[in-house]
């Protein structure tokens, strides 16, 4: 009865033993070198939702209190430290041998945020499902309309729940019996909880080296963030960069056409030796310098008209309009600094380059047009639609103010294959002067500059 008594009474001592455990201060080990202060306290406040307190009590009754930080076949180790786990101090870890283990009891902290997001979810996920299903797309599109609505409904349920679930203080709770063996149930949470799971994989755990100034730099965190599924949540690598651009250059073909107006005897007017663009890509990383993905453009189009040099073709009339353009493309791209899962700098310099398809849509008129008897017009001409092999050339600075948003600038080079313009004809049944525009090889290829924002996740 009194051993089933002490059993009954065990959680509820180590769970005061846990409320009590933040009033007991430790020295706070320094930051690793080359990364910043700044983003250090980031880590550690991302830590705090994701630590584990572990209480150890042995068949002698002594309490050991720390992280967990890997299981071997024969002990449990610990990381002394509430804060996150920085290599070089490795001689303080201390472990307990299994077969003196009595019981271990492991806790985890509420997070305002898990508790946030689940009822958002709940929340605002059906709401947002129903409306994408319902909606006609008349104000908004449909996608955007289902986003906005989960936020407005989830978003309040969230915060609410997030304040009520982090009051509960304690996340989850296990006391696993031990009594020499190690329980199956413990070589599965290891895996969630312990920080590095494989005690193989553990830094200097078994080698016994002693520490070294230079082992607290950040590639030796690097080494350790590499095996260790808990780090890499607090210091999580951008996979997928997804990127919108603005911006205006110039196109070949804005030039050639006006060159040609005049060369055939108009005077061109209303041309446009500019355009401009907008679009978006998705990159994808491979490797932590090369990166590949997709990219779709619209640019805007060129409209050239020309009036006549002689009195006697006063009538005359010629235009050429290129339609807006879309232009789809694949790029590799490779990151000559890239902004790292560590922030050790915040630019990014990069060349990208890979083939494109070009959508040319355009309208070629020539002829008389008589502003009082339309009935005497006579036009020649046609509408023609190509899509067109190229190359994208790109270069690119980012800066991340943000470590999920970069902003920057790009300059595109669009090497597009060039196309030819059949010539035009014209004549009135009764006069005399023709009108005529020769064949002309047409230049699509681009130059534009861009201003870029980016989201990294």
């Amino acid at each position: 009865m009194k051993a089933m008594h002490t059993f009954c009474l065990r959680p509820l001592m180590y769970g005061l033993a846990f409320l009590f455990l933040p009033l007991f201060t430790q020295a706070q080990l320094p930051t690793p070198a080359g990364i910043s202060e700044r983003l250090w306290k980031q880590a550690q406040k991302r830590w705090e939702l994701m630590r584990v307190h572990t209480q150890v009590k042995t068949e002698d009754g002594l309490v050991y209190e720390g992280q967990l930080y890997t299981i071997s076949s024969d002990s449990i180790y610990f990381w002394p430290w509430q804060e996150l786990y920085q290599p070089g101090y490795e001689e303080l870890i201390f472990g307990v041998s299994i077969r003196a283990i009595d019981s271990i009891w492991i806790q985890r902290d509420r997070s305002f945020w898990r508790g946030a997001l689940r009822a958002g979810l709940i929340v605002g996920g059906p709401v947002g499902t129903v409306i994408l299903i319902e909606a006609d797309g008349d104000l908004l599109p449909p996608i955007v309309e289902a986003v906005i609505t989960g936020l407005v409904f989830g978003g309040p349920a969230g915060l609410a729940w997030g304040l009520i679930y982090r009051s509960g203080k304690i996340d989850e709770a296990h006391e696993l019996e031990v009594k020499g063996l190690l329980p199956e149930g413990l070589v599965k949470k290891t895996y969630r909880y312990a920080i590095f799971p494989e005690a193989t994989r553990a830094p200097q755990l078994e080698d016994g080296r002693s520490h070294r100034a230079d082992s607290t730099h950040i590639v030796h965190l690097s080494r350790g963030v590499v095996h260790s599924p808990l780090m890499k949540k607090v210091f999580p690598q951008r996979r997928f960069h997804l990127s919108g651009w603005y911006g205006g250059g110039f196109r070949a073909s804005n030039f050639q056409m006006a060159a040609a107006y005049d060369s055939a005897g108009f005077t061109p007017a209303r041309e446009s030796r500019s355009f401009w663009t907008a679009g978006g890509e998705l990159m994808v990383n491979i490797h932590p310098h090369w990166r590949v993905g997709g990219s779709f453009q619209v640019a805007t189009g060129n409209e050239v008209t020309g009036t006549p040099k002689v009195a006697s073709k006063i009538d005359a009339y010629a235009s050429f309009r290129e339609r807006d353009m879309y232009i789809f493309g694949f790029l590799g791209e490779y990151v000559f600094q890239s902004m790292n899962r560590y922030r050790v700098h915040t630019l990014e310099f990069s060349l990208a380059a890979g083939p494109s398809i070009h959508q040319a849509r355009f309208r070629h008129v020539l002829g008389y047009q008589s502003q009082y008897e339309p009935s005497r017009d006579v036009l020649e001409g046609y509408t023609r639609e190509r899509l067109l092999p190229g190359v994208f050339l790109q270069s690119r600075l980012r800066v991340f103010p943000h470590k999920f948003v970069s902003l920057g600038g790009n300059i595109r080079l669009h090497l597009v294959q060039p196309i030819t313009l059949k010539g035009v004809v014209c004549q009135k049944p009764d006069s005399p002067p023709v009108l005529s525009i020769p064949d002309l090889t047409l230049h699509q290829s681009s130059f534009a500059a861009l201003i870029s924002m980016g989201l990294h996740f």
